[in-house]
């Protein structure tokens, strides 16, 4: 793996686990913490892509595999309520769009 794309892949990576760090810290939530840790850890594997140690350690496709799917399964965490409260609005509003009116029309 060429030095460019470790240090692009290393800063991207970083970049979004600070920027869950720095939300974690404002609200205490468990999605971002979740989003951190795995953001960190797909982070340490281009650390350890850099110096090209991932033979010395076996480490490679656990830890990135895993910090993929901690950074997901945060950002599920994350969306899920507000996707769920969405799906409740939009089935409310369309069941009172399907109740009879006064004279007994669907409105």
């Amino acid at each position: 793996m060429d030095t460019i794309h470790s240090i692009i892949g290393l800063l991207v990576w970083a970049g979004l686990g600070v920027f869950n760090l720095w939300i974690w810290q404002k609200e205490k939530a468990q999605a971002s913490l979740l989003m951190m840790i795995g953001a960190f850890a797909a982070a340490a594997w281009w650390i350890i892509a850099l110096f090209e140690i991932l033979s010395m350690f076996k480490l490679g496709v656990w830890l990135h595999s895993l910090g993929l799917l901690v950074f997901g399964f945060g950002f599920y965490v994350l969306v899920k309520a507000k996707v769920m409260g969405n799906l409740s609005a939009l089935k409310k509003k369309a069941s009172d769009l399907a109740k009879p009116d006064s004279d007994g029309n669907a409105s």
